[in-house]
């Protein structure tokens, strides 16, 4: 049973019980090293170094995360199952990435930043549907952009980031015209 909602810094907190209250803690921390870590990857060079340090931080987290949100999600069910939904949602799509990333199949670029993308929209996503009307500004917009600002902001910036990937890629010419015979990258 859920305790009476509280008020924190002006922010109504919904329940609140001790247990709820340390997760909470725990949830924002995680989602704020998620938020920093993972635009931190995206804006770094794709090559050995910051970005994959930065992703594997951003992984980290958001296992961190996930567990604090499913916490949460049972302490205030079901009122908050939606969210729960978007987390599992973030942090499978980030599971995809990962892998992608490790068994460098056909494709896995596009597999990893399309998945990379998808898991932080949904961070941003839950955080906006679940704050936006909280907050100054964004309380403002109508509920509708709470769910679809994050893909709209992002799936631009993706399909940018792709193509200058593809642009940059070494295509693949064929040594000799016949089928079967290697080809090399020029």
């Amino acid at each position: 049973m859920a305790a009476g909602p509280i008020d924190i810094g002006g922010l109504p907190i919904p329940d609140s019980r001790p247990v709820f209250l340390v997760f909470l803690g725990v949830h924002i921390v995680a989602g704020l090293w998620c938020v920093l870590t993972g635009a931190g990857a995206a804006l770094a060079r794709k090559r050995r170094g910051r970005h994959p340090a930065l992703g594997r931080a951003y992984a980290l987290g958001l296992v961190v995360l996930a567990l604090s949100l499913t916490v949460l999600a049972v302490l205030r069910w079901p009122h908050t199952v939606h969210l729960l939904l978007i987390g599992l949602l973030s942090i499978t799509a980030a599971g995809v990435g990962v892998l992608a990333r490790r068994r460098h199949g056909p494709g896995w670029v596009y597999t990893h930043g399309i998945a990379m993308t998808v898991s932080y929209v949904g961070l941003w996503t839950g955080f906006l549907i679940d704050n936006g009307p909280l907050l100054p500004v964004w309380r403002e917009l109508p509920h509708v952009l709470h769910w679809a600002l994050p893909s709209i902001v992002a799936v631009p910036l993706l399909v940018r980031a792709l193509s200058r990937y593809r642009s940059a890629a070494p295509r693949q010419v064929s040594v000799w015209p016949l089928p079967g015979r290697r080809s090399v990258a020029r």
